[in-house]
């Protein structure tokens, strides 16, 4: 018996003093709930009723952030008690940016026939970093490039949406982010690059002439992009794996809100860049034409001009950083890029 009581003496001495350490070895359960149990805990919380967690299943695959930690997708299955009384279906993803809540919040409580955006439970400190907690969206991804022209329209028709916002967002949202994503220097980054990781220059030596067209035009570029200016509120990175369009009339879907900010018009489409020109005329004329109906006017010019030069400056920008682990993506964007990025940038 006097053993066992010195022995459990001893295990609190040594509890305490890894504490005063402040030591790691304390298990993280101790410190942050589980994802299951941080999820019931939220979404109790923001129904006022019993949540009970009934099954999780990871819904893609694990996806470095830009700080190159593993981010995990999943849908969670919850059983709703009184006075609810249903299922639930959520989704979670770790290592969530939570600067972003305040916008998630915002957009929840819009209610527009454009777009919609996923309802929002909320965040929680888990075991495996920052988690957000939003409603599950359970229509497909679409690929923008196969999207009909009628599907196409009301993507751009939601992006003029998110737009006629900015007011409102600038007013409910604090410390709302100003600043269009990629609008800064790349092609010294780009050269410095190129040259650690030798291959790509040693096999297309052209690729130093398009380097040097591109940086001859990047100065001229980036002062058009603050000339048109940061004016709307904007999603900024509108894709297939961030929008869902279910059928007509329902509202598009547009999912992860990380990159909003008050962006320059048309950054939003920035993806369409890769569309043929007779769309891409289109889709930016459909652009203005429907902020027109809101009261906000643009030039056609220079929402084309947005489009396709920040998309020029972010798969340069992303080319780059690839060159370290991902040669092969690596060379389709830079090389493919830099070949079309003057026909945009004059």
């Amino acid at each position: 018996m006097r053993g066992s009581v010195i022995a459990l003496i001893d295990r609190i001495q040594q509890h305490f003093r890894r504490q005063q350490r402040g030591s790691r070895e304390l298990l993280p359960s101790l410190v942050h709930p589980s994802i299951s149990a941080a999820v019931e805990a939220t979404v109790a919380s923001r129904l006022g009723c019993v949540v009970t967690h009934i099954e999780s299943v990871q819904v893609k695959g694990d996806k470095p952030d830009a700080s190159r930690r593993k981010r995990k997708y999943m849908r969670h299955v919850l059983r709703a008690g009184a006075p609810v009384n249903r299922e639930l279906i959520v989704f979670t993803k770790t290592g969530w940016h939570n600067e972003s809540e305040g916008v998630e919040r915002f957009l929840a409580e819009q209610s527009v026939p454009e777009f919609r955006a996923p309802g929002f439970y909320g965040r929680a400190a888990t075991v495996e970093g920052d988690t957000g907690i939003w409603e599950y969206m359970s229509h497909g991804l679409p690929q923008l490039m196969t999207l009909s022209r009628d599907d196409l329209r009301r993507v751009v028709r939601a992006a003029a949406a998110v737009n006629a916002l900015t007011p409102d967002a600038v007013r409910h949202v604090p410390g709302l982010r100003v600043g269009t994503m990629y609008r800064e220097p790349v092609a010294d980054k780009l050269r410095a690059a190129l040259l650690a990781e030798e291959t790509m220059l040693q096999r297309d030596p052209s690729l130093r002439d398009a380097l040097d067209r591109f940086a001859a035009l990047e100065a001229g570029a980036l002062a058009r992009l603050a000339s048109i200016g940061d004016r709307y509120f904007s999603h900024q990175d509108i894709s297939g794996g961030n929008v869902l369009v279910g059928p007509a009339p329902a509202a598009v879907v547009i999912l992860d809100w990380e990159s909003a900010a008050i962006a320059a018009p048309g950054a939003s489409l920035r993806r369409l860049e890769r569309l043929d020109a007779e769309t891409r005329l289109e889709a930016a004329q459909h652009y203005v034409d429907c902020l027109q109906a809101k009261g906000m006017f643009l030039e056609v010019a220079d929402v084309l001009f947005v489009m396709c030069t920040v998309n020029v400056f972010a798969r340069l920008h992303n080319g780059a950083a690839q060159l370290s682990h991902d040669l092969k993506l690596a060379r389709k964007n830079i090389r493919s890029t830099l070949t079309r990025a003057p026909a945009y940038l004059l």
